[in-house]
């Protein structure tokens, strides 16, 4: 079995871990916007990855 098979970053799940981080840089976007817009101190944390969304909303790797 080739190692391409075993690697999880291979070509196959590439394209949906870059939407989960572009998913992520999004919302943080929306995080800071809106933190500028009420006149609050930006948050001390960076959203880095979508891991799950389901009823609860959004989780994120940070």
């Amino acid at each position: 079995m080739s190692s391409k098979h075993l690697d999880p970053f291979s070509a196959v799940g590439a394209g949906t871990k870059h939407k989960q981080i572009q998913d992520a840089k999004d919302m943080y976007q929306v995080v800071v916007d809106r933190a500028a817009r009420t006149n609050t101190a930006v948050p001390d944390y960076e959203f880095l990855e979508l891991i799950g969304k389901g009823s609860f909303g959004r989780v994120y790797k940070w």
